[in-house]
């Protein structure tokens, strides 16, 4: 919900009961194998990028430049 649906294109709203996640499960197998390219939502989530974040909070938190800044500078 935090991102634009373009971002995860062929992603699946699942409203969360067993039976309906069991029910599209089904779906994408008996479809078969689709490949596609990673979803622009791969970056958003991705751990670099968070583990990036999380250091920029504790150089804030600690009022220090950020490891990954000091060594390039």
């Amino acid at each position: 919900d935090d991102l634009p649906a373009a971002h995860a294109p062929g992603a699946t709203r699942i409203a969360g009961s067993p039976e309906e996640l069991t029910d599209r499960l089904r779906q994408r197998i008996q479809a078969g194998p689709d490949r596609r390219p990673p979803p622009r939502a791969v970056g958003h989530y991705d751990i670099r990028r968070s583990s990036e974040r999380l250091m920029d909070v504790y150089a804030y938190a600690l009022d220090t430049a950020p490891p990954n800044r000091r060594a390039h500078s």
